[in-house]
């Protein structure tokens, strides 16, 4: 049996958009997708179930999983719903949406039945849809405008540092953006445990004196109006990228991890002055004429 409540909720809106075959899109493929698995078996539909990327991911091979299943089996019949996902790829969903080839070859080493389309801009389709709402053409005024996007260390998986060691390393940094005469837009991440925690250290480290708190408006406000995008591990590098702007990840905080897209790299603890300065000159190369086409991926799909 299903859970009732989320399985009639399906069902309506299933029942609003009848057609031959219904396809479920979703971007969190841990537990969701194990229940929409059950739901698929179960449901009198024809249903695809379809995950679209959101967020870079470790790619990492999930641990216990034959104990995940187990816990599962003895808790479905309690909850009508699993308690634990088997992160990215690991519910081998009818179809995948992804960013890039490094994405496909890992599903494509998980499971041969699933189909996989590479395509950001189906992945990022509501962030540019939005991002083209603030644009201005030809304003020259985003050239000399930063946007730091904070992660949160207690949350982030591999952080080595706390935040307030973070920030006393990052001062330098933020008081050299100063110094150039740049704008820098600072945003804390929406999983910011207590922001007004995170605020109190911003000024108890001086680094509120070179920054503006970001977090008034969406996101896509603030990567419009700026020119470099800069976090240490961050889904806005890969935002940075397909919008244009200069993608600069900050070495030196996390445990290794690669960004499956082109972008630029300051190690923030060993030079990164020279790092810098050579990132901020390939400022040209990354800049791109913004769309939201994808009719290949579209035709590709339904062949």
């Amino acid at each position: 049996k299903l859970n009732s409540s989320l399985s009639k909720k399906i069902e309506e809106n299933i029942s609003k958009n009848k057609k031959d075959k219904i396809c479920l899109c979703f971007s969190d493929e841990g537990l969701w997708a194990e229940y929409l698995k059950k739901y698929q078996v179960k449901s009198k539909y024809n249903i695809e179930l379809i995950n679209i990327q959101h967020g870079s991911f470790l790619m990492n091979k999930v641990p216990f999983v034959q104990l995940r299943k187990f816990i599962n089996s003895l808790i479905w019949p309690l909850l009508r719903f699993p308690l634990f996902g088997f992160d990215f790829g690991g519910s081998k969903l009818d179809t995948y949406f992804v960013y890039s080839q490094i994405e496909k070859d890992f599903l494509a080493s998980k499971s041969l039945d699933s189909r996989v389309f590479i395509s950001p801009v189906i992945c990022k389709f509501h962030l540019i849809n939005e991002y083209l709402k603030f644009v201005k053409i030809g304003d020259a005024g985003i050239e000399k405008v930063a946007f730091f996007a904070m992660q949160p260390p207690k949350i982030s998986q591999g952080c080595k540092y706390s935040e307030a060691e973070i920030y006393t390393i990052l001062l330098p940094f933020f008081e050299h953006f100063s110094r150039l005469g740049y704008t820098m837009y600072f945003r804390l991440h929406p999983g910011t445990l207590n922001p007004a925690h995170s605020i109190k250290l911003l000024r108890q480290y001086g680094i509120a004196n070179h920054i503006i708190i970001a977090n008034d408006k969406n996101i896509e406000y603030y990567l419009a109006k700026s020119s470099i995008v800069i976090s240490f591990h961050s889904t806005v590098i890969f935002d940075a990228n397909i919008l244009g702007k200069l993608p600069i990840v900050i070495k030196g905080f996390m445990e290794g991890f690669n960004f499956p897209i082109k972008h630029e790299i300051v190690n923030i603890l060993n030079n990164w002055q020279n790092d810098l300065e050579n990132a901020l000159s390939k400022k040209m190369l990354y800049k791109r004429n913004i769309d939201i086409e994808f009719e290949n991926e579209i035709i590709d799909f339904f062949k």
